[in-house]
């Protein structure tokens, strides 16, 4: 209730003043509180993870496996390559991911 009640009220003021004329202080205030409301939210769904972190043994050391895992490098036949005036170029960039295929 905490997130969802001002995300519904919020959503609800939005309509019933969509066709009001507002100045730019209170587009400003209504962005800010949006973004407050969105926030509010986002922490409904975001805090049972933390919750379970928090309190739970089993949890926080398969996160700390999880979190101990390397990254594999990324081949080298995957980078990034740039298309200019028709011609395939490699790129600068770190290897990332394929834009375009060489022929």
């Amino acid at each position: 209730m905490l997130g969802s009640g001002p995300f519904c009220i919020q959503l609800i003021y939005t309509w019933c003043t969509a066709n009001v004329p507002k100045d730019s202080l209170r587009l400003a205030q209504e962005a800010l509180f949006g973004t407050i409301v969105r926030l509010l939210y986002a922490s409904t769904f975001a805090s049972p993870f933390y919750i379970y972190v928090l309190s739970s043994n089993e949890i926080r050391a398969a996160l700390r496996g999880i979190m101990s895992v390397p990254i594999p490098e990324i081949p080298a036949s995957l980078k990034l390559v740039a298309v200019t005036r028709g011609r395939v170029a490699p790129s600068t960039a770190p290897p990332v991911a394929i834009l375009s295929l060489q022929e």
